[in-house]
């Protein structure tokens, strides 16, 4: 993998299950990290999962190897081999996620010389190998946090025993600790993880997702017919389609409105029979596989985006990487949430936000928006303009080679 011509750079090791062709956050986060860098002038080496989220994985290549190498956008990757098991049941989710840390450690070899360690994915399990990188290679240790684990696990019910708890708190601050840096996402997770674990404001730094503005741009679009409302994403746990199909069925009366789910997830069978039991006609289901360099012609196909948020401390404290994707479009964002992603929306001036599960309020926004249609071309415009200045893949970049580049200096 390396070549003559890097040697002069700097380098690093990026430690994440996820990686596009992957679908969701945790792939995209990676993607924009290590090009980033990147294009700031790292040596990037990404260590990742052969493709499998969230069908599980696809053998095209790999089958029989162990391992492979390829290089993309100047960027060396080594895939590792991963279980034949889709992500649609969380013993499933652990086996994956255990199985990809053990693996990590047989790829040490392949990462020496690298200075700094960027753990990425799965949150909190990534830690433990990550860490034997740490030490056999020396380098420092920059800790990405795109979720919260354990505590999203408290919150969906999943650790229900006192001690338990005890455990995995003391578990998750030792990881927090063992970093040099941390990454978070949101301004929610730094103050839960500054104030719960205690650590050091200094070594606490906000770097959103972000999103490549040359992937994911407005086109010109011709629409025959139609006012479409699109969700387009993971259709996981954290999201209410609940509420989104109760509000279309209200919307009925308006036949130019249209919403349209798209994206594949455990929340699939309960979207199929809520629209069975609702028999909306509204609805558009797309289940189809779009390789991320192929999305940006659908995603031009709305008016505008919808995220639908649940009701829980998890959901407000994120802020979703299809957020920005939506943004990037110059369309507006219809928000259902009290978190992170409704203060974002209002702060860009990028979108409408009602409170989450309330179908109501989701109608009626859709409504406005529906006949206010200059309004919403502004916040679009607003939302393209804040992403484009300032949440650009070498945006995301330069901040986070100045966090490798501290850590560096300072340790």
């Amino acid at each position: 993998m390396a070549k003559q011509k890097r040697s002069g750079k700097k380098k690093c090791v990026v430690l994440s299950q996820y990686f596009p062709p992957d679908m969701g956050g945790a792939a995209t986060r990676c993607d924009n990290v290590a090009r980033g860098l990147s294009m700031s002038g790292w040596d990037v080496l990404v260590i990742t999962g052969i493709p499998h989220y969230p069908a599980g994985p696809n053998f095209d290549r790999g089958k029989l190897r162990l391992f492979y190498k390829e290089e993309r956008d100047g960027i060396d990757i080594l895939r590792l081999w991963m279980p034949p098991l889709a992500h649609n049941a969380y013993w499933k989710r652990l086996v994956l996620h255990a199985f990809f840390c053990f693996a990590l450690l047989f790829a040490i070899p392949a990462s020496i010389g690298r200075k700094v360690v960027f753990a990425a994915s799965p949150n909190f399990f990534v830690m433990f190998p990550s860490f034997m990188y740490k030490l056999l290679l020396r380098a420092k240790l920059v800790r990405n946090v795109d979720d919260l684990w354990p505590e999203v696990f408290y919150e969906l019910g999943l650790v229900k025993t006192r001690i338990l708890r005890k455990v995995l708190d003391f578990v998750s601050r030792l990881t927090y600790k063992i970093a040099n840096s941390i990454t978070a996402i949101s301004p929610a997770y730094i103050d839960l993880i500054r104030e719960k674990y205690r650590i050091p404001e200094n070594r606490l730094k906000l770097i959103e997702v972000g999103v490549d503005t040359e992937q994911f741009h407005p086109l010109e679009y011709t629409k025959e017919k139609n006012f479409v409302v699109m969700y387009s994403g993971i259709l996981g746990i954290l999201y209410d389609f609940r509420s989104l199909i109760e509000a279309a069925k209200s919307l009925e009366d308006i036949a130019d409105i249209q919403i349209v789910i798209r994206g594949v997830g455990e929340e699939l069978p309960l979207i199929e029979s809520l629209m069975e039991s609702y028999k909306t006609n509204n609805v558009l289901l797309d289940t189809t596989f779009v390789d991320i360099t192929e999305l940006n012609p659908i995603l031009n196909t709305a008016d505008v985006f919808v995220l639908p948020m649940v009701d829980l401390p998890s959901s407000d404290r994120g802020l979703p990487a299809k957020l920005f994707q939506y943004q990037s479009i110059g369309k507006p964002s219809l928000v259902a949430s009290h978190g992170e992603s409704a203060r974002y929306v209002k702060d860009t001036k990028s979108g409408v936000v009602v409170r989450p599960e309330n179908p109501e309020e989701l109608a009626s926004a859709i409504r406005w928006l529906y006949g206010n249609r200059r309004e919403a071309e502004k916040m679009g415009q607003a939302g393209l303009d804040h992403v484009q200045k300032n949440l650009s893949t070498v945006g995301i970049g330069r901040r986070m080679a100045a966090v490798f580049d501290e850590v560096l200096g300072k340790y």
